[in-house]
């Protein structure tokens, strides 16, 4: 289905517009509610106060770090050795030396820890993304390609107006299993197969869209587009589309999947289309 190129483009830029304001908000508020992103200096003095008490309670020993948690995390291993000090090389200086040794390398500690966290997350990142496209190209070859066109020819049916005047909960008990699969398990795809089929944007691009910032794209094209009104609903209001589309986007996908079988005719499965007769 051939769509508008200015269309496309108009979509395609409030939607990255939005997804970068977003992930700056979300950023700030991530920093501002995370103490690990920078120690405060009352934190420092607290840490600092733990290694004092513990030289203190190790005179009469061989002293050895301790392992404190920070946050959650368990320090098993210092970030560098300390070196072993008996009860004579303990002086006021001796002291400090060795707990500004320990606190620095318990600090390392931590840091490797985030930054293994937060490598881990990008690796889960882009994982989800590289899921997404592959099933992408595989739906369009066994679905997508073979599904009804030219949307604007049906009408719209009562049980598709029944089925978008629902909720997007209780629309969810009336969908078919493979629709359900595919909102739940690739929802990036399954979005962007109803997109395309009502004419709204190219099934590539609403995938790369819908993979990249899946909650703003469908908040923009149920609250900003005609969507569901071609579906036979009515568009949800700004608040209301944003509260659905963060908090259960796959119901979201499923109940507009199933409105599109109803009108077309089609029924989804999960890796073919059973055409109506007509066509």
């Amino acid at each position: 289905m051939a769509l508008p190129m200015t269309s496309n483009r108009r979509i395609v830029f409030v939607v990255m517009g939005s997804a970068v304001v977003t992930l700056l908000l979300c950023g700030t508020l991530h920093r501002r509610l995370d103490p690990t992103s920078a120690p405060a200096a009352a934190d420092l003095g607290v840490v600092d106060e733990v290694f004092e008490v513990s030289l203190m309670q190790h005179q009469h020993r061989i002293i050895s770090p301790l392992q404190p948690k920070a946050d959650g995390l368990d320090l098993v291993e210092a970030a560098a050795p300390v070196p072993a000090v008996a009860e004579s090389d303990v002086s006021t200086g001796g002291m400090a030396m060795l707990r500004g040794t320990m606190f620095n390398a318990t600090m390392k500690a931590v840091e490797d820890a985030h930054a293994a966290g937060g490598s881990s997350t990008w690796e889960s990142w882009i994982f989800r993304i590289a899921v997404q496209l592959i099933f992408g190209a595989m739906y369009y070859c066994v679905i997508v390609s073979k599904y009804p066109t030219k949307f604007e020819e049906y009408a719209v049916t009562a049980e598709a107006k029944a089925l978008q005047n629902k909720d997007e909960i209780n629309a969810t008990c009336d969908t078919s299993c493979p629709n359900n699969f595919h909102a739940f398990c690739c929802s990036g795809p399954r979005a962007a197969h109803t997109f395309h089929s009502v004419g709204l944007l190219d099934y590539w691009a609403g995938c790369i869209l819908m993979t990249l910032f899946p909650c703003c794209t469908l908040w923009l094209t149920n609250s900003c587009t005609d969507l569901n009104e071609k579906l036979g609903g009515e568009k949800r209001g700004f608040c209301m589309g944003c509260l659905c589309a963060c908090l259960c986007s796959c119901c979201v996908i499923a109940q507009d999947a199933q409105t599109l079988d109803l009108i077309t005719g089609a029924k989804t499965e999960l890796f073919s289309v059973k055409l109506p007769p007509s066509v």
